[in-house]
């Protein structure tokens, strides 16, 4: 079953194709080989190429995907963010003064912020994956007040076999917490004056087209904000798009690209193979010689939805294998033996130019955010192997200077240049203005305060946009040259 997303999209040939090769996914799933997935959704272009239901509950089937909730947490704070009711800075417990006094006091809890509840790193004593941490979430259900629960948790111990968070990657100690999320629900209802399912209506789902929805709740009132909120699995994806789209949605921009940016950096490392961001899950696959990087939503039982930004594409695969051992490796499997290697045929991601101005606009950003956050994978995936570059300085005396750099030079900038942090600000202001994109070939010119690149960009055999060449200057060229 075919439809698109967006009611200006329409379907090509190229849809036709790869879901046509999606059809291994309906005979593997209806053999059992992935035991109780109850529904597999693909999109890619902004189109549906691939919709198939398992069980009886069908499209409009409420899907419990359980702590995908977390991430729809994430974007709610974004929301409350950009209206100013909330800073990712702002101290939680202290907009609780109900809960005060609270048991095991100490300063260091006053002072956990809605970040350290974002990337599950607060110091609260709080682990789902240790059955006997007095902050594990089945201790939480046996209780009536969550938002106490939480509150009085000791701080956490950091003995000598255990890195501190300041000798952790991104100074930050990840624990699965889903204490600390639930109550980003009180939280956000204190500070929008509404309930959260009366927030999320107005501002998310309502934007995006989405009126089927099934909180639930604490014993208190409050909506569950760290698991349980139900959606169709058309929904789940749509709210996929949105983030692949950098938070607009039918020429609107529902949430700030500048959240949508933070929220899928890596703020945390939480375990091997995954990074971790404001409630995404960041990894990478292998599929067909090929390494992939994703953002994701998960859930127990395997539930996911995957946002593949070099595909342009999003999945969703949602299950019951709540029981079932190793159910995340299961779901990532569907995902890397059929589903990948759908999306990564050459021919259908060629043929494709609908979504061209995104992912040029993708391999630039790659580019400039790759030296400013030290990750050499993203300069790597966004140059041309036989890059050429060329930056041009002009003295004072008028005498012009010419330096040459190939890939691997570039591949050194993005992996030291700003290790101090201070080459780049946090948000460095560059604009990226697409000039020209014809077939296969794209120009592309950035400017920031200092600097002006112009990159040429062309499209190769796999549909990936490449960065081929770049030419940059300073614009106080004089001032700049005394630098070197």
């Amino acid at each position: 079953m075919l439809r698109t997303l967006a009611l200006s999209l329409v379907l090509t040939l190229c849809g036709q194709v790869q879901a046509a090769e999606l059809d291994a996914v309906t005979s593997a799933v209806s053999a059992g080989d992935f035991k109780q997935i109850t529904s597999v959704v693909v999109a890619q272009h902004g189109k549906l190429l691939y919709e198939h239901y398992f069980d009886k509950e069908g499209a409009d089937g409420l899907r419990n995907t359980r702590s995908v909730t977390k991430t729809v947490t994430g974007m709610l704070v974004g929301l409350a963010v950009e209206r100013k009711l909330l800073r990712a800075d702002t101290a939680v417990l202290p907009n609780f003064p109900e809960l005060y006094p609270l048991a095991h006091a100490d300063p260091r809890k006053d002072n956990i912020t809605v970040e350290d509840f974002l990337t599950m790193s607060s110091l609260l004593e709080c682990d789902d994956d240790n059955q006997i941490s007095r902050g594990n979430e089945e201790s939480m259900y046996l209780v009536e007040d969550w938002s106490r629960f939480t509150a009085d948790l000791p701080i956490r111990g950091f003995p000598d076999w255990q890195p501190r968070p300041e000798q952790s990657p991104h100074g930050r100690a990840w624990s699965y917490c889903t204490a600390g999320v639930t109550l980003l629900g009180p939280l956000l209802e204190k500070v929008a004056g509404q309930s959260v399912q009366d927030f999320a209506a107005a501002n998310l789902f309502k934007p995006l087209g989405i009126d089927k929805v099934k909180w639930q709740f604490q014993p208190k009132g409050t909506a569950m904000t760290g698991g349980g909120l139900q959606l169709r699995s058309v929904d789940l994806i749509k709210l996929g798009q949105l983030y692949l789209d950098g938070g607009r949605w039918g020429g609107k921009q529902v949430i700030p690209a500048a959240w949508v940016q933070r929220s899928i950096q890596p703020q945390a490392h939480a375990r091997e193979g995954y990074d971790y961001g404001y409630l995404w899950w960041l990894q990478s696959f292998k599929a067909a010689g090929r390494t992939v990087q994703s953002y994701g939503m998960a859930g127990s039982g395997g539930n996911k939805v995957f946002v593949l930004p070099e595909l342009d594409a999003v999945v969703v695969i949602t299950t019951t294998n709540f029981q079932v051992r190793g159910a995340h490796p299961l779901s990532e499997k569907l995902l890397t033996t059929l589903i990948l290697p759908a999306l990564m045929q050459p021919s259908a991601q060629a043929a494709d130019n609908t979504s061209d101005p995104r992912l040029v606009e993708a391999a630039v950003r790659d580019y400039i955010e790759s030296q400013q956050r030290t990750d050499p994978a993203r300069m790597e995936r966004a140059l041309d192997p036989e890059l050429a570059k060329r930056t041009y300085w002009q003295a004072a005396d008028g005498k012009e200077f010419i330096m040459k750099t190939d890939a691997a030079a570039m591949l050194k900038v993005a992996r030291h240049y700003n290790k101090d942090g201070k080459k780049f600000p946090p948000q460095p202001r560059v604009d990226i203005k697409i000039l020209d994109i014809d077939q296969r070939v794209a120009t592309v010119k950035l400017s920031a305060d200092e600097w002006i690149d112009y990159l040429h960009l062309y499209k190769n055999q796999r549909g990936e946009w490449k960065i081929v060449n770049v030419l940059w200057q300073y614009y106080d060229t004089s001032r700049q040259i005394s630098k070197q």
